[in-house]
């Protein structure tokens, strides 16, 4: 299913999501969204996910415009290691 921007919109603000999470690899995090079973990365009105340098600048976003508590969104860090 391609996911847009309008739709993604439409569940944050019906709050139809199952879980919001932000993850973060080396020094960027992408905003995810899971609807159903399925993870959606969030994209903007271009259809680009946007890349964001902090975890609240996502969470203060949410709660602007949503209303959508800090804590309702989990951050997952991966890292890279070298062998």
């Amino acid at each position: 299913m391609n996911v847009t921007h309008a739709m993604l919109l439409q569940v944050l603000e019906a709050r139809s999501y199952q879980a919001l999470k932000i993850k973060r690899l080396g020094a960027d995090c992408c905003f995810i969204i899971q609807i159903g079973d399925k993870d959606h990365v969030y994209v903007n009105e271009s259809g680009e996910a946007p890349q964001y340098r902090h975890a609240w600048q996502v969470r203060k976003w949410l709660q602007e415009r949503f209303g959508i508590p800090a804590d309702a969104v989990t951050v997952e860090v991966f890292r890279h290691l070298d062998k």
